[in-house]
């Protein structure tokens, strides 16, 4: 969000950059701060739910700040260089869509990482948000299997595809808490 809007930071409020005391830098600070607020109240819904799912939150959820604080530096960064760059070539605005695109597809966001195959990795590796986009898989949603957190339903499931869930090959290779995903061809 903070990526599209950037280009039109300075261009977009003349009426404010006119003015001889105003700090234009604060722009960006503004923007992310907006965007911050969404996401404040998408990880309290999302940790409301987690809290009655699982009777309680992870400890781990202590380091969401930790890992959303590089995304709000490179928001506010890349707002300074797209707003000034656009107020000299406003092209910029027409480039930043599609770059946005190309970083939602370059990172781990549909997938794990370990998924993308080895010489791809380096790749995905380059973009900003890889790092903290895998942090935060890992921090308030996602905690270790044990057998015994799904036995239930697997009987169960068993009992409606025994054919299915019974062949030679079925296995399971990943889980989400809360989601069971039994496909008879393994994947």
């Amino acid at each position: 969000e903070c990526l599209q809007r950037a280009p039109g930071l300075v261009t977009a409020r003349p009426n404010l950059v006119k003015k001889v005391v105003f700090p234009v830098e604060i722009l960006s600070w503004v923007q992310v701060a907006q965007a911050l607020f969404t996401f404040l109240l998408s990880l309290a819904v999302l940790l409301v739910f987690v809290a009655i799912s699982r009777g309680g939150l992870p400890w781990t959820v202590v380091f969401v700040p930790v890992i959303v604080l590089p995304v709000i530096l490179f928001a506010v960064c890349a707002g300074w260089v797209l707003g000034a760059t656009a107020v000299f070539v406003r092209d910029v605005g027409q480039f930043v869509p599609p770059l946005v695109t190309a970083l939602l597809f370059l990172s781990p966001v549909f997938f794990d990482l370990s998924s993308v195959p080895e010489g791809f990795r380096t790749l995905f590796a380059l973009n900003p948000l890889t790092p903290s986009i895998e942090q935060a898989r890992l921090s308030p949603t996602e905690m270790p299997f044990t057998a015994d957190d799904f036995d239930e339903q697997l009987e169960q499931a068993l009992e409606l595809m025994p054919d299915a869930l019974g062949a030679e090959g079925a296995e399971i290779r990943y889980a989400i808490n809360g989601l069971l995903s039994l496909t008879p061809d393994g994947a």
